[in-house]
């Protein structure tokens, strides 16, 4: 018996090891909001969220074609399941096609079809029309990437520390700047950054 009981609390400390592992690594909340199919209760939570910053943040995102609209839900379900909020989520459409987007998307994406296909950063330029605050925090994000939950209160301290700074990650999967360290030609497509791109590595981003 005392065999068995032995037995029993090593089984129990392992299990109690590998879910401590899962939590740490975020792996239990990748595959939750993996699985998610709606963002309901996710919106609800995110309105109750505190702001982080005092200077308008937005985050940015773009698809391709209809499809992808299918695909982003765990995209968007892991920027709402964060520690802050920002002000505003815009998702970019492709200019050249219709998309019908889900109403319970719409109601925490500010949805955007631009008049045109710009060559480079096609998504940070159509929001440039819109955002005329030099200082406004722009978010770019990537589609079919979860995004672990302190992301945007990470981004927002280490932007916050390093003013006038474009940081981005080594896998391309985000990039943040302000409008001002960006120049436009005389058509309004993008030339250059006034700075260098800043790497950082951040690990807490997980592709699907």
């Amino acid at each position: 018996m005392s065999n068995l009981i032995h037995i029993i609390s090593i089984i129990a400390s392992v299990i109690s090891i590998i879910v401590s592992v899962l939590l740490y690594f975020g792996i239990t909340r990748y595959i939750k909001l993996y699985m998610s199919k709606s963002t309901n209760s996710y919106i609800e939570k995110y309105k109750n969220l505190p702001f982080k910053s005092d200077k308008r943040t937005i985050i940015v995102l773009s698809i391709e074609n209809e499809t992808d609209i299918n695909n982003i839900v765990p995209t968007i379900n892991s920027l709402l399941d964060q520690t802050v909020r920002v002000n505003q989520i815009f998702l970019v459409l492709p200019c050249y096609t219709s998309c019908n987007v889900p109403e319970n998307l719409t109601q925490v994406l500010t949805i955007i079809k631009p008049g045109k296909q710009y060559n480079k950063y096609h998504d940070i330029v159509t929001i440039l029309q819109r955002e005329k605050e030099k200082d406004t925090i722009i978010i770019k994000v990537s589609k079919r990437i979860i995004y672990g939950k302190e992301f945007i209160e990470d981004l927002i301290l280490n932007t916050e520390s390093t003013p006038n700074s474009i940081i981005k990650d080594e896998s391309n999967s985000f990039i943040v700047l302000t409008p001002e360290l960006i120049i436009l030609d005389d058509n309004l497509e993008f030339k250059n950054f006034i700075d260098e791109i800043k790497n950082i590595s951040y690990s807490e981003n997980y592709k699907y």
